[in-house]
């Protein structure tokens, strides 16, 4: 972030025209952030060429970037004046790429858009296989034009959810589903965002189940969604008591003192967990983790790392961030 904004400078970016992002969810949050801080606030247009960014990132009033091996610590809100959502660059992503960026559909569709669900569940690989109608089929085949209402419905719920609350002025935040725990576990197992969030929400719709708000087939239902998509069910990062217990207080910390969980009570509407404890969600873990592994792969995803894709292993330079931490305290 801090070399893009020394580049503005080299540029010598004005304040009266906008600075044009292209790329994915990363360069989108990172870019964002820096036109927030260059001259206290520069407008931007995001031209978003991944899945992530099309539907989620790009439209999002939020800016942001990693620090201190914590993700997200540092942003800003500070929307685009335009943001360009176009398909045809889904072409050219790694089919990995592709997979992890429709978890943040799912997202929605589990937790808000009902009609969204039963389309990914029409749709099922051939989304994925097609990287949303753009290879491997021709123009007049069904899955362009389901393709199209897929990304639709997903930006008509995403920007109403976002925009209702623009400055998180308080945390019932539904798109909030699967950015709790996994912001504390994604780096630390070296996955994917999709496939984290993924591990979260699932395990979060299990939750709901416990309490008697989701019922069994609604819950399966879900499960099933996410497994055939070849996203992550499980991680044994779950297993890491030291790592959900970090997870929970940081949800505490950056929720105001409450959990604020949202759920799924059935498929498109949305509950909220705040009395969950320590003991109880280890427990809940335990559990969940026998209902998942009857699933193919027994709940694993495909090519759930950073380093599956092609990518730069988080785990590596969280560990490096942890060493220079150390040694600070040391002097």
């Amino acid at each position: 972030m801090e070399k893009i904004v020394e580049d503005f400078r080299k540029l010598g970016v004005n304040r009266n025209e906008p600075i044009l992002i292209i790329g994915g969810g990363v360069i989108g949050d990172i870019g964002a952030f820096a036109a927030s801080i260059y001259h206290r606030s520069t407008p931007y247009i995001m031209l978003s060429t991944s899945v992530v960014s099309a539907i989620d990132s790009g439209p999002s009033p939020r800016s942001c970037c990693d620090a201190g091996g914590f993700k997200n610590l540092l942003g800003s809100f500070h929307a685009p004046v335009l943001n360009i959502s176009d398909r045809s660059f889904f072409k050219s992503l790694k089919t990995s790429w592709v997979r992890h960026g429709i978890a943040e559909i799912h997202k929605m569709a589990v937790i808000r858009d009902k009609e969204l669900f039963i389309l990914l569940e029409d749709t099922g690989l051939n989304l994925m296989k097609t990287h949303f109608g753009t290879i491997n089929c021709n123009s007049q085949d069904e899955i362009v034009s389901k393709s199209k209402k897929i990304i639709g419905l997903s930006l008509k719920s995403y920007v109403e959810s976002e925009y209702d609350n623009l400055h998180e002025v308080h945390s019932i935040r539904d798109h909030a589903f699967g950015h709790g725990l996994s912001a504390n576990f994604e780096l630390k197992a070296g996955l994917l965002h999709g496939h984290a969030i993924s591990v979260e929400m699932t395990l979060s719709s299990f939750m709901s189940y416990k309490r008697g708000w989701l019922s069994e087939k609604d819950l399966h239902r879900i499960l099933k969604l996410f497994s055939e998509y070849e996203l992550s069910l499980w991680h044994d990062i779950l297993l890491d008591e030291k790592c959900m217990n970090e997870g929970f207080d940081k949800i505490l910390q950056k929720r105001g003192g409450n959990l604020a969980i949202p759920v799924p009570i059935a498929i498109g509407k949305c509950k909220y967990i705040n009395d969950l404890t320590k003991p109880e969600l280890k427990e809940i873990i335990q559990e969940y983790k026998q209902v998942v592994s009857k699933y193919p792969r027994k709940g694993l995803g495909v090519e759930p790392l950073c380093s599956d894709a092609g990518l730069e292993d988080p785990v590596t330079v969280f560990k490096a961030d942890e060493n220079i931490e150390k040694e600070a305290k040391l002097n």
